[in-house]
Parts: structure tokens; sequence; C-alpha cells
């Protein structure tokens, strides 16, 4: 009796046991939320620069396995001006959960309005421009205080976007792409992911090689949209542009803008063309004209002459300069080249937006239409394009004969001088302005005028500053500007008057088989002007030379 008595107490402790074991192994793991501590919260993205009606956020991101608590945790931003707000009661994380922190509601009173935490206008401002902006989060620790869990820095993503966001995708930041829309307000849509995991494409290489592509049309000036340039694919093969570097600059400085995956299409195929606009897609207020590529960081200058360039691998791919202020044309036209001559330029003629603002002319992402004559764009001359082909450098009577000397355009493009110079060995003298050249016109340039019974066409002047000297070695130079500021001597005669033993008014003449800007350094290409070509007498001194046409030496 008694064994049978312990037996059942026994049996019934081990079950007792059993069961108690059996709760242990079946009880449900811990769900009240804590507090996070350091690493296991991230901030995984960032709008910092939303369109007008749009609100700043960023994102909280879980990598906990247990529910956190929020509430009462500091968020701040640094940079410039530092805010800081308290997360309010039932800010919860679930365990791998994403939780969107806002300044204002999100897409208010729209179909897409997202949860998120709102804190109100002021709790944290994001300057995306501003190197030292920073998003801390900071929580309640054991010791009572307030401890760090994370902290990005803004100025490490690189530019923003007006209405994209910056996210992480692992350990890669990038810009929220275009397939990224979570919204739209006032016709403007927002890019991002907010409550979800970032998506960053794999980073490209660019396979582009100097001459693949060329800069084929520019919108230099609109009037109502985006600036805008386009680029063609010269090749029999698709290019990548991902990593690749625009840059555009005068006057000493430049600005660069590096092609990212997050802003839009970055590969051109073959043949194919790229339209590019500057800070989003929109290049005409009401969309009907859209970018392949957002770019932003550059702005061109309508006012002096700038140069556009795309940097591949450290190699320059393609390069245009542009001077808006001598193109002639109105605000809304783009600068176009021509397809059938890629060295000349001229007005974008093809209306592609009209309002009662006005109109916007060219062709963004189509073929551009031949410029046929009219609308060219001069530019300045680059060394070797324009060659000293004749010089009148002791005229017989200096009161009555200006001093003057001939140039001519060898280059297959209208060039202009506005803004060149000419030298002596010692003074300069600055052009008059409206000075442009079509190729192979070749054109007189004086220090005055000519007494009208010369009937010479004088195109410029450059006063008496410049006086050629008839008694020792002398020089005459064409000096032109260059993109970046500096100056450059486009071409320059040495002469020695008195070593060719000429009567004064007889002009120096470059025989017309060695019109070149190295051949005419020699003094063996030069001879005196004929007696039977042009000739002008006032007061019986005469001066005679070939002004405004080539001449041959025997």
């Amino acid at each position: 009796m008694r064994r049978t008595l312990f037996s059942v107490y026994t049996l019934g402790f081990a079950l007792v046991l059993l069961m108690m074991r059996q709760l242990a192994c079946e009880s449900p793991p811990e769900t009240q939320a804590r507090y996070p501590i350091a690493g296991e919260i991230q901030v995984t993205e960032v709008m910092a620069e939303p369109h007008p009606h749009h609100t700043e956020w960023f994102e909280l991101h879980s990598r906990a396995t247990v529910p956190l608590d929020l509430a009462g945790c500091c968020v701040a931003d640094g940079g410039a001006t530092q805010h800081m707000a308290f997360l309010p009661p039932g800010s919860l994380l679930p365990p791998g959960g994403y939780l969107v922190v806002a300044r204002e509601d999100m897409l208010p009173d729209t179909e897409l309005a997202l949860p998120a935490v709102v804190l109100g206008d002021g709790a944290f401002t994001l300057a995306g421009d501003d190197p030292e902006e920073t998003v801390d989060l900071h929580c309640p620790g054991a010791d009572g205080g307030l401890d760090p869990i994370d902290r990005v820095a803004l100025g490490e993503f690189g530019s923003f976007e007006a209405g994209r966001s910056w996210m992480l995708d692992g350990t890669t930041w990038c810009l929220a792409g275009g397939d990224a829309e979570y919204g739209s307000a006032d016709g403007q849509p927002s890019y991002g992911t907010p409550g979800a995991a970032g998506r960053c494409e794999p980073a490209a290489e660019s396979n582009a090689q100097p001459g693949d592509v060329r800069i084929d049309e520019i919108m230099v000036a609109p009037l109502l949209g985006r600036e805008w340039f386009e680029l063609l694919n010269t090749t029999g093969h698709a290019i990548e542009l991902a990593g690749c570097v625009i840059e555009e600059g005068g006057d000493g400085a430049s600005h660069q803008h590096v092609i990212e995956t997050g802003r839009g299409q970055t590969s051109v195929a073959a043949g194919a063309r790229l339209l590019l606009a500057a800070s989003g897609q929109d290049v005409v207020p009401d969309g009907s004209v859209q970018a392949d590529y957002a770019y932003s960081g550059l702005t061109f200058n309508n006012g002096d002459r700038e140069e556009l360039q795309l940097w591949c691998s450290g190699e320059p791919v393609a390069q245009a300069t542009y001077d808006w202020n001598s193109s002639g044309g109105e605000k809304g036209q783009s600068l176009s080249r021509d397809p059938e001559d890629a060295e000349l330029w001229c007005l974008g003629q093809d209306l592609y937006y009209s309002s009662e603002e006005g109109e916007e002319r060219g062709s963004p992402g189509m073929p551009n239409t031949p410029c046929g004559g009219g609308g060219e764009v001069p530019l300045w001359p680059e060394p070797g394009e324009l060659v000293i082909s004749e010089l009148m450098i002791a005229p017989s009577n200096g009161s009555l004969f200006p001093e003057w000397f001939e140039v001519v355009n060898v280059s297959g493009r209208t060039l202009e001088l506005d803004g060149c110079a000419v030298e002596d060995d010692g003074h300069s003298g600055d052009l008059t302005a409206g000075i442009t050249l079509a190729p192979g016109q070749d054109v007189v340039l004086a220090e005055g005028p000519f007494d009208p019974l010369c009937e010479v066409d004088v195109h410029g002047s450059y006063g008496g500053a410049v006086t050629f000297n008839n008694s020792s070695p002398d020089r005459c130079a064409v000096v032109c500007p260059t993109p970046d500021g500096d100056a450059v001597i486009i071409d320059q005669v040495w002469f020695d008057w008195e070593s060719w033993g000429l009567d004064k008014g007889t002009a120096l003449v470059l025989d017309a088989d060695r019109v070149d800007a190295t051949a005419n350094d020699d003094p063996g290409a030069w001879c005196a002007a004929p007696d039977d070509a042009w000739s002008c007498t006032i007061d019986d001194h005469t001066d005679h030379g070939t002004p405004g046409f080539l001449s041959y030496c025997d």
C-alpha cells in the first residue's frame, strides 16, 4: 500500500514537472516593447528637399527581434540651424519594421496619404545643401539619460534633388529613381520608398570613349521651362554614362555633376539621343516634354562665353563652347548643331512648347533641323583658325590713311571676334563689337576708318593704341578669350619693315598658296602688293594693296 501510494505521488510529481516544462517551452516570446539600444535602429531614408506643398521626412528601420518603443526618443538635426523634438506616445516599431517621421502630414487630402509620426512644423529642418547637416536619434537609456542610437550625415550623400529622397539599400545610399514614385501633389511627383525597403540600382560603369557621344543641342536661356542639353550617341553600340562627369564653366569658374543611376536613364542606345534637364524631368510646365535624366548643380550662363564638357573615366568625351550673348537668339531658343555639319551651330526653330506666356523652340530628344544657311551661331576662333594675310605697316601718309591688316577665316565654322584684341610688341587695342567671319571670309581690321574715296570696307577697328613700327622689328597679333577666362594668341606675324626695302604705302601680302597660321611665320611667304592691285590716292599720296581679297606672290 505504501509502495502504491508512493508510486502515485511520484507519478503525479513527474506529471506536474512535465507539464511545467511543457508550459515553459510553449511560452510565447516577450511582447512588451522596450527602448532600443545602439545598432538596433537605422535611419534608412531622408527626404530633405521636398517639392512645395510636400513635407520633409526621414525613415527609421528596426533591426531588433523584439518590438521597440520610441516614445520619448529625441530626433534632432544638425547643420547651421539645429532643432530637436521628442517622439510622442504610440511611436512603436515592430521587429524589422519601418517608421516614417515627418514634419507635416504626408500628402494630406489625397488617396495616397501615408501613415507617419508627424512632429509639426519647426520640429526639424533638413538642409540638403548644408554639408554639416545630420539626422540624429537618441533614446532613453538605463541611467535615465538619452543614449545615441543612430546618426546620418547628409553631406556624405552627394547633391539632393527636389522631390527625391536618399535611401539606404544594404550598405549603399542612392537617390530615389524614377520608378519609386510614392505620391504627387500639385502635379509634382515625389520619389522614394517611405515605410519600405530602399532599392538602389547596381552601379554601372561607363564605356564611353572620346568622340563616342557629342553635345548636339543646348537650351541656355529657357523662357518658360528648364535648361537642358542633348547628347547624341555617334557609335553603333550602346553607351553607358553612369559615373561620367558633366562640367560647365567659364571665366575661371566651373561646376560639376556626376551622372548617377538614380536620377533617370544613363545609357544611350546606338545612334540615339539622351535628353538631360536641370533639376527635374518635366522640360516644360505641362510635362509634355520629358527628360531622360535630371541633373543638378549646373546653371548655364546666358551672358558670357562658356564651355560644356562631358568627362568619362578621366577623359574628355564631348565638348561644346557657346556664347549666348553673341548668338542673336531670344530666350526660349536652343543652340542647335547642324546634323550635316557638326562644326556649325544655329538657333533652334522648331516649336516644341507654346502658351500665353510665350514659346520655346528647339528639338529636345529629336533629330536637329538643318541650319540651312541663316541663324548660324558664331564662336571665338581657336589658334590657327584665323590667319593674318596682309599688313599695311607704313601708310604713305599717316594723317590720310590708317594702318590696317587683313585676316582670313580658314576654319569650317562662323567665327566671332567680340572680346578679341589686336597687339603689337607692347600695346593692345580691343576690337570693336559685332565682327563675325563666315568660313573662308577675309576682312580688313584697321586702326581707324578709311576715307570714303578709297572704298575699303573696314569690318572692325582696334583704335590708335596699336601702332606698327616701321623702323625696328615688331609684330601683329590677334588675341581672343578662352572659356576659362584666359586669353590665347590666335595668330601673330613678326616683321621687320626696314629689311623689306619697300616704299611707304605698299602693303605686305601673304601668298594665297600659303594661307596658314604656321606658313605665314616664314618671311619667304610674303611679298609686296602688286602695283595693279587696289590703290587709293589722296592729295598726291597713294596707298596700294589687296584689302579684302587674297593675292599671289611671283
